[in-house]
C-alpha cells in the first residue's frame, strides 16, 4: 500500500524532528508501506515543496518573510502527484497550518478516498502564540478558525496526549520513539568521584525547557552545607534571550563553578558529555505551555543512553523508578530529596535501556497507527 508521509519543514539529519519523522518514515516501511516522504526545502531566495531522495520538485515560493507563506495556500501539484503515484493512505504532521486551502485539499483528498491521518505533535498549542510577531499572530488566528472543519475529512488524529478526540476528530494515543541504532549507551568512567552528581540537559532551549528552575533549586542547594557537589551541564542553542537569562542567574548567583554551557553538540562530542552525566534533566517547565502530560522525545534519548532523568509533567508511557517528576510548577525543588532517590536506585544503565528496546521504539509506536490503516483498508 502505498503512503505518503507529509511535512512541512525541513529535513535536517542533525535535528531531533527530522530524525523522529524519518524514523516514522521506517516504521511504516518496515511495516509492509511503500512510503514517499514529502517535505520543504529552504534555500537562499526560494523555498520548494519536494519528495525526498528524488528530484522531485512540486512547488516553489520566494523565501521572503510575507511570501514564504504562500506555500501553505498551493497544493494543486501536490494533489497531482498523490494522485498520479496511487496513494491511498497520506499522514500529515501538523504544524498550524489550516487555512481555507488546506481545507480544500483535504476535501479533494477525501473526495478521492484517500485516508488521511493528522499528527499533532504538540498539543494543546495556542499558548505557543503568546508573544511572537503580528504575521505569527495572524497566521495562528486564520488556523483557529479553519482548524474546526478539518473534521469533515479527517479519519483519525495522531496524539502524545491522553485526549480521546480533539477538534471533533478521535483520535489514536501514541508516545514518542526512539531508534536504538543511533544512540550508544553511556559508558562511565569506573574512577567517578562519588562525592559529585552530575545532571545533564539537552535541548533546543526554550523557556518551557525550565533549565530555570533547576538553576535556582542549585541556588538553594549550595545554600546549604551540601554533601556532594552538584555540577549542571547544558548542552544545546535555542532561544538566545532564554541563555542569556540562564547565564544570568549562574553569574548572579556566584554558579560558574558549578554550571557548564557547551553550545550545540553531536556525535563523539555530545556522547563524552553524556558519560559524565549521573541524572539526566528533561523538561521542567511543561505548564508553562498549558502541558500536564507529555511524551518528549529527549526523555526516549535519555532512556535509550541509559540514564534515570527528572520531569515534570507525567509521561503517557514511562512510570517507571529510574523517572523523577517534579511539581509541574514554578515551585523551587529540593535537589537533596532527588540526590537521595539517586542513591536508592537499583537499575543499571542496561536495564534502563532493555525497557526502551522492549516499550520506546518507533516500531512498537506506530503499530497502533498501522493497525487502525489496515483496518481502514
Amino acid at each position: 500500500m502505498k503512503l505518503l508521509y507529509l511535512c512541512f519543514v525541513e529535513i535536517v539529519e542533525i535535528s531531533g524532528i527530522s530524525k523522529k519523522m524519518l524514523y516514522q518514515v521506517k516504521a511504516f516501511q518496515n511495516a509492509g508501506f511503500d512510503v514517499k516522504l514529502c517535505y520543504e526545502k529552504i534555500e537562499k531566495d526560494k523555498i520548494y515543496r519536494k519528495i525526498y531522495d528524488t528530484s522531485i520538485t512540486l512547488e516553489e515560493v520566494k523565501n521572503r518573510k510575507i511570501s514564504r507563506q504562500f506555500l501553505h495556500y498551493k497544493y494543486d501539484k501536490l494533489i497531482e502527484y498523490i494522485l498520479e503515484e496511487k496513494i491511498k493512505v497520506i499522514y500529515i504532521r501538523y504544524n498550524h497550518i489550516a487555512n481555507p486551502s488546506f481545507i480544500n485539499f483535504l476535501k479533494t483528498l477525501k473526495g478521492k478516498n484517500i485516508k488521511i491521518i493528522l499528527e499533532i505533535p504538540t498539543y494543546p498549542y495556542d499558548l505557543e502564540y503568546t508573544n511572537v510577531s503580528f504575521l505569527a499572530k495572524l497566521k495562528h488566528s486564520i488556523e483557529k478558525i479553519y482548524r474546526q472543519k478539518m473534521k469533515k475529512y479527517i479519519d483519525r488524529i495522531v496524539t502524545f496526549t491522553n485526549d480521546e478526540e480533539i477538534f471533533g476528530i478521535k483520535t489514536i494515543s501514541i508516545n514518542n520513539g526512539i531508534s536504538l541504532e543511533d544512540i550508544s549507551i553511556i559508558k562511565k568512567d569506573k574512577k567517578e568521584d562519588k562525592n559529585k552528581i552530575n545532571f545533564i540537559g539537552v535541548a533546543g532551549i526554550s523557556f518551557w525547557h525550565g533549565f530555570d528552575r533547576m538553576l535556582l533549586a542549585m541556588v538553594e542547594y549550595y545554600k546549604k552545607t551540601p554533601k556532594k557537589e552538584v555540577i549542571f551541564h547544558i548542552v544545546g542553542d535555542g532561544d538566545k534571550v532564554v541563555i542569556d537569562s540562564l547565564k544570568k542567574i549562574v553569574k548572579d548567583n556566584n554558579l560558574e563553578k558549578y554550571v557548564i554551557f557547551y553550545g550545540y553538540k553531536f556525535g563523539k562530542e555530545l556522547d563524552e558529555i553524556y558519560n559524565k552525566a549521573d541524572i539526566a534533566v528533561g523538561s521542567l517547565g511543561a505548564f508553562r505551555k498549558n502541558i500536564q502530560v507529555g511524551s518528549a522525545l529527549k526523555v526516549r534519548e535519555y532512556c535509550a543512553k541509559g540514564l534515570p532523568f527528572i520531569l515534570s509533567e507525567e509521561d503517557t508511557c514511562i512510570k517507571e523508578v529510574f523517572m523523577y517528576k517534579i511539581i509541574n510548577d514554578e515551585t523551587i525543588f529540593d535537589i537533596e530529596e532527588i540526590i537521595e532517590w539517586y542513591n536508592n536506585l537499583k537499575v543499571s544503565a542496561e536495564e534502563i535501556r532493555e525497557y526502551t528496546k522492549n516499550n520506546l521504539t518507533w516500531d512498537i509506536q506506530m503499530k497502533r497507527v498501522v493497525d487502525y490503516i489496515l483496518k481502514l483498508n
